[in-house]
């Protein structure tokens, strides 16, 4: 009887600390898919606050969007925000109305976003109505191989010493980039 009641104890034990460790488990939050998004389509949104924060999202496919906001509350910024949207038009209809927003705040952040396909749109904001914000760098490189157009890519920047880069290959694509001191 000892024994049983031992076996029991210790089972009790081991049960109590595994739901301790299942309630204290991140939730996911679903993300509504942009308006007329494919179904199935990914969609992410990342919010991070604080410094020295990164984030690298990857999508593969059509019609997917993605949002990263990195405000850095109270500190000095230094985030990191990766954003990638891969396929190619041909053969398949991948790679084509993609959207990827970067929202940083503070000083020292970095965007990159690199999107390959048709009619996708990709938007970096820094500073954000922050004139000390500072030394924030943004790039969005749109289009590779053989497929790149009708794309769209814009850059807002605040604050002083920032540097913003667009590359975008192949025809009818529509880029935009703002330094402002506030």
């Amino acid at each position: 009887n000892n024994l049983i009641m031992k076996k029991l104890m210790l089972s009790a034990v081991a049960l109590m600390i595994a739901s301790i460790g299942f309630a204290q488990a991140p939730t996911a939050t679903v993300v509504a898919a942009k308006a007329g998004a494919a179904v199935g389509a990914n969609t992410g949104e990342s919010i991070q606050n604080g410094d020295d924060n990164a984030v690298r999202v990857r999508q593969a496919g059509s019609e997917m969007s993605v949002r990263t906001v990195q405000n850095n509350g109270a500190g000095t910024g230094f985030n990191l925000a990766q954003v990638w949207q891969t396929g190619e038009v041909a053969p398949g209809p991948s790679g084509f109305q993609n959207a990827a927003e970067v929202l940083q705040s503070g000083t020292a952040n970095e965007s990159t976003t690199m999107q390959e396909g048709d009619r996708n749109e990709a938007v970096t904001r820094q500073g954000q109505n922050d004139p000390a914000s500072t030394y924030n760098r943004a790039s969005i490189r749109q289009g590779t191989g053989d497929q790149a157009q009708d794309n769209y890519a814009a850059i807002d920047q605040d604050g002083a010493d920032n540097q913003a880069s667009t590359i975008q290959t192949y025809d009818n694509s529509e880029a935009w980039t703002q330094h402002r001191l506030v």
